[in-house]
């Protein structure tokens, strides 16, 4: 007889029970009669090659086969074995509702992906087609939905409103995102690392820090971010808002070549990579921490820096906003520029002229971010630009934002226009700037904002979730959980080395001072 499957299971009444015919076999006075109990299922059947039989223990014993020894052939007190009947088995079929569930959410898995694939070819070959948007969900670390206790939720107090809850809750979580004081240690001692390496192998060129870091805008897991300063010309005298000249741009590429070869030998450096864009950039990862390290051959960002601060100052929880709306988007991988996302500074003139356009009736991170989703996901970005200073709305068709070399091109068709869908949002700091030309993920940031606007605008007047950030942040949790431990780790072990040699120190001048103070 062949083996049985594995997961075959036979529903019959009264279905074949190895323990029990063992018992019956060996146990019992009398072996029962044949309609007392089947030995075999009848859904097993022979494998090829041999005859389909059945067993039973009443056939007659093969030649030369032992035959069991009975007590008796006539005995008066047979047992009978009784077993209770069992309902048969029912096949268990998908009820209507969970067909139609599974079936919805793999038709929408299969438009999120044709869309994402549509915006991948427009990256790749730059054409002008539109594509439909849809909602980018945030990425898991683990893939699997938990039910967390986030370091950032509000206790549920019923006299407490749904906006006020939320308003606690971003304050909570902008402390909770800023590095702590043993990832400022790692922070700076990384940056002071990658200072030294350039100085060792571009004797002739520096670095300074700039962007988030500068800003104060900076989360735990942020990038480092550096600007390799011109080597002739002095700071001051770069114009602003410009791509750098060409005879600089040579130099700088240059420079960033010669640096990611040497890079390349560093122990503790991986990843390293020369990017060609708008500013060349060499990006790294440093080992020990698993922090990002980017050095750009930009010009002097002293003037967006600037004005980033007067918007801080004029709006106090925009930075409070920005950590939100910042890892919001860095969540569902919207912030890669590369990949068609919005960077760090476009990212914060969104919001800004999210407050300078539509402010909200509560003048508070809640009401901001509410704003701003309601903001973008309803914006017509095909007809209309947006101006921050001075706050206005203007045609994009009759006045786009280009400087006049860009324009020149255009108008010698030497280069295609961009796509109409694209966000026309002019830099405050540089009315030739348009900070929306990189965004072709537009479409998708829209679509994605709509959603989340509509859940948190229900959950706040629901108010029964337990953390109202959790369908915008709540996987950032997991997904840095791991990084600021390595971070943290590496912050205390820089500490306690940093204590070590100032205590030597220390001991060392006490030493001198007793050897001097002796006669």
């Amino acid at each position: 007889m062949s083996t049985l499957y594995s997961r075959l299971t036979c529903r019959a009444h009264n279905r074949f029970s190895p323990s029990l015919f063992l018992w019956q076999h060996f146990g019992v006075i009398e072996r029962p009669l044949p309609h007392h109990h089947r030995l075999v299922s009848t859904a097993a059947n022979a494998t090829s090659g041999e005859p389909n039989q059945e067993c039973d223990d009443t056939s007659p014993p093969e030649a030369g086969g032992a035959v069991p020894k009975n007590h008796g052939d006539h005995a008066k007190h047979p047992v009978r074995i009784h077993k209770p009947k069992t309902s048969k088995g029912q096949i268990m079929l998908p009820d209507k509702k969970s067909a139609s569930i599974r079936k919805n959410k793999a038709r929408g898995q299969e438009i999120q992906n044709t869309s994402l694939e549509a915006t991948k070819q427009l990256l790749l070959y730059g054409t002008s087609g539109d594509y439909v948007g849809v909602v980018v969900e945030p990425m898991n670390a683990d893939g699997t939905l938990r039910k967390i206790l986030y370091p950032w939720v509000v206790e549920h107090s019923a006299g407490m409103p749904g906006m006020q809850r939320l308003a606690l809750e971003i304050e909570r979580f902008f402390l909770y995102t800023q590095p702590n004081e043993h990832e400022l240690t790692a922070r700076r001692y990384v940056a002071e690392k990658v200072q030294e390496d350039v100085r060792e192998i571009l004797p002739n060129r520096t670095i300074e820090i700039f962007g988030s870091e500068r800003t104060g805008l900076a989360l735990s897991t942020s990038d480092i971010d550096f600007r390799l300063l011109p080597q002739e010309q002095p700071d001051e005298t770069m114009p602003a808002g410009l791509p750098p000249r060409y005879n600089e741009r040579k130099q700088n590429i240059r420079a960033l070549r010669k640096l990611r070869r040497e890079l390349v030998h560093k122990s503790t450096v991986i990843l390293t990579a020369l990017r060609h864009a708008r500013y060349p950039l060499v990006g790294f990862q440093d080992r020990d921490t698993g922090l990002d390290v980017q050095i750009v051959g930009s010009n002097s960002t002293s003037l967006s820096r600037d004005m980033m601060n007067k918007y801080m100052k004029e709006y106090p929880y925009l930075r409070q906003l920005y950590f939100v709306v910042k890892t919001m988007f860095d969540v569902r991988g919207l912030t890669d520029v590369f990949r068609g996302g919005f960077g760090s500074y476009p990212l914060f003139m969104m919001i800004v002229a999210s407050l300078k356009h539509h402010p909200h009736r509560c003048s508070d991170a809640a009401g901001g971010l509410m704003n701003f989703l309601h903001f973008y996901a309803t914006f017509d970005t095909t007809n209309t630009g947006i101006s921050i200073d001075p706050v206005e709305m203007f045609n994009k068709k009759q006045n786009p934002i280009m400087n006049a070399a860009v324009k020149s091109k255009l108008e010698e068709n030497k280069s295609d226009p961009l796509p109409p869908y694209l966000l026309s949002l002019r830099d405050p700091a540089d009315e030739t700037n348009d900070l929306g030309r990189r965004g072709v993920a537009i479409r998708h940031v829209q679509t994605t904002l709509k959603k989340l606007g509509y859940e948190l605008q229900r959950d706040c007047k629901i108010n029964t979730r337990s953390s109202l950030l959790e369908p915008l942040v709540g996987t950032s949790y997991m997904l840095n959980k791991l990084r600021r431990y390595k971070l943290q780790a590496y912050g205390k072990k820089v500490a306690g080395e940093k204590a070590k040699m100032l205590g030597k120190m220390a001991k060392v001048i006490r030493e001198s001072d007793k050897e001097e103070g002796s006669p």
